[in-house]
């Protein structure tokens, strides 16, 4: 047999198991649906029947005082509300559910199911009439005047004497809302969901941007750096230069999460310091402030790294004299406040018009803003030969925040 033809065979596998599982994974998701709104119905039908109990009792209430002499029985008049007006609907509740999912009302379109839920509206009442009628006839206790009526002339007197119809209208309604109602709940909950699973892949493909971004500037400056370590003889030196290198682009290559630890952070953008260390030498001073209980927090992968080369390759190469740098990371009210300052060259301020904002900048705002939305702050400070601030505060989440889920 071919190696052609084996691989055929195992790709007609893979898609007979790839729709086997869709197939599957489809019938779950449906019966899941279908036990939901079996319990939404079961909710809604004794929401009618407690409905229809409270206007027995309030019709007695009222008779009892504005009648003299008002015989009450309220458990007969509950029996004959339960069995003639609310039981039929226990049947004929999975009629409107199957009608509100196959036809559902929206703004944009309900001339339809409103026609269609009107007409079944009116069936239903007929054939709860007509049911009604024949079963008090055949089995209720009638008086002699009423024996003499056929089954079927019943119907009108059931439907609109004892209102009936009236109460079918109700419960229809009250049905029909709820399961609309329902429906919209659903189709918000999924809107929100594909929302949030966009946001997430737009997040992810600017984090692969960016690492392929700055992958190339750290390696060039890296290597040219290593050069001039061999050329002056410092093989040492040049050899941890070369495991932090290793180090960081292990770091940065290694997966894909979009959320990683504050200390995982930091231990990439340690590399990445000692790196410009060796480049910089004595002008490069590189001071760190973390709180321990900050180090286990989620931040987005990435976050760091940008902030503090936008730093080195801006502020400290384009400044002349020693130069600071500072990476601070403390809790302040549940919130994670990140800083990350230089006193190097500095540039025109944030709102300046000759402001220009590179990649790493607009690619990290950009993602806090997809990620935490409006739960955030960005602040950029600097002014020419002062040096630059960047101020982040986000939420001090424990563990990465998952996206919402739909209800099926």
């Amino acid at each position: 047999m071919s190696w052609g033809i084996v691989t055929e065979i195992t790709d007609l596998c893979s898609l007979r198991v790839t729709a086997t599982t869709t197939v599957a994974q489809r019938s779950l998701h449906d019966s899941t649906s279908l036990n939901k709104t079996a319990r939404h119905l079961a909710v809604l039908l004794f929401g009618i029947w407690a409905g229809a109990m409270l206007y027995v009792a309030l019709r007695y209430l009222s008779g009892a005082l504005t009648e003299h002499r008002f015989h009450v029985d309220f458990l007969t008049s509950a029996r004959y509300i339960t069995l003639y007006f609310w039981l039929p609907w226990v049947f004929t509740s999975p009629v409107v559910a199957a009608l509100a999912r196959r036809l559902p009302m929206r703004p944009d379109h309900w001339f339809w199911p409103v026609a269609a839920n009107g007409t079944l509206c009116m069936a239903i009442s007929l054939l709860h009439g007509l049911t009604v009628s024949y079963c008090y006839y055949f089995f209720g206790e009638m008086s002699a005047a009423m024996a003499t009526y056929q089954a079927w002339q019943h119907t009108g007197h059931f439907l609109f004497g004892d209102d009936i119809f009236l109460l079918n209208t109700i419960a229809y309604a009250v049905l029909a809302a709820g399961l609309n109602i329902r429906k919209f709940h659903e189709i918000l909950r999924q809107k929100e969901l594909e929302a949030a699973r966009l946001d997430e892949s737009l997040a992810e493909l600017r984090l692969q941007t960016l690492r392929m971004q700055i992958n190339p500037h750290v390696l060039f400056n890296a290597l040219n750096a290593v050069c001039v370590l061999v050329k002056k003889g410092e093989q040492e030196s040049a050899i941890e230069m070369i495991r932090r290198l290793s180090g960081f682009f292990r770091r940065t290559l290694d997966g894909a999460e979009q959320w990683v630890t504050l200390e995982r952070e930091l231990s990439m953008v340690t590399d990445y310091l000692a790196i410009a260390q060796y480049r910089f030498g004595e002008r490069l001073s590189i001071r760190h402030r973390c709180e321990p209980a900050a180090r286990g927090l989620a931040i987005p992968s990435m976050l760091l790294q940008p902030l503090v080369e936008n730093a080195v390759v801006h502020g400290i190469a384009e400044h002349a004299g020693t130069c600071e740098l500072e990476v601070s990371c403390t809790i302040r009210d549940e919130r994670l406040l990140i800083r990350v300052s230089d006193n190097g060259a500095g540039s025109v301020p944030y709102g300046d018009a000759r402001f220009k904002e590179g990649i790493g900048l607009r690619n990290v705002r950009q993602r806090l803003l997809q990620l935490y939305k409006e739960d955030h702050s960005f602040v950029f400070d600097s002014a020419p030969g002062l040096g630059a601030r960047v101020t982040i505060e986000i939420p001090a989440f424990a563990r990465a925040p998952a996206a919402r889920e739909a209800v099926a």
